[in-house]
């Protein structure tokens, strides 16, 4: 004879576990409301690393006002869908009207990380892709030393194969640097 067993109930959190959850989270707010929207991320990224969450959540930039709970309003940014779909980089080049070789690099970054999904990308990939559209960057790793020069950087250089300055460099954009591409394809 086989016993049923009893559902086992998850332990409910206590009035006093939960106020110290609120009050963690207001603080938290108070805080992250004094940094500017890439500190936000940034110390949101590194929390959800710290505590086991990276990628399972994303931050979303603050911009509507929200009640908390001391019936204090926090204002709470709403993300924009600004990554508009392109079927070519020649139609995101033109939408984007980059002035500058690390600008040219930038949106060329852009369309192999955001449009074509790459993980990372080589300095070679982008500057081919460049030349096909008749936007030849005159010396590419400059434009990406350009850009990850910036405050805040534009672009990170994740691995590099070879020992010579001639090695393959891999990149990805920040998230900086995507955000700088959809400011460039936003302005009027």
């Amino acid at each position: 004879m086989v016993e049923k067993s009893e559902p086992v109930e998850a332990p409910k959190k206590s009035h006093s576990g939960m106020k110290m959850e609120m009050e963690a989270i207001t603080g938290s707010l108070k805080l992250f409301e004094k940094l500017s929207l890439e500190g936000q991320q940034r110390a949101f990224s590194y929390l959800g690393n710290v505590l086991g969450l990276s990628g399972a959540m994303t931050v979303a930039p603050i911009a509507k006002s929200v009640s908390v709970g001391s019936g204090r309003l926090v204002e709470q940014r709403s993300e924009e869908k600004r990554n508009i779909e392109y079927g070519s980089l020649a139609e995101l080049y033109s939408a984007a009207r980059p002035e500058t070789s690390a600008q040219k690099v930038l949106v060329g970054g852009f369309w192999c990380q955001v449009c074509q999904g790459l993980e990372e990308f080589s300095a070679q990939l982008v500057n081919d892709q460049l030349k096909e559209i008749g936007a030849k960057v005159g010396n590419v790793t400059m434009a990406f030393n350009t850009l990850k020069a910036a405050n805040p950087s534009l672009v990170l250089q994740v691995r590099k194969s070879g020992k010579s300055k001639q090695s393959r460099k891999q990149y990805k954009l920040t998230i900086a640097g995507i955000r700088s591409v959809e400011d460039m394809i936003a302005r009027e």
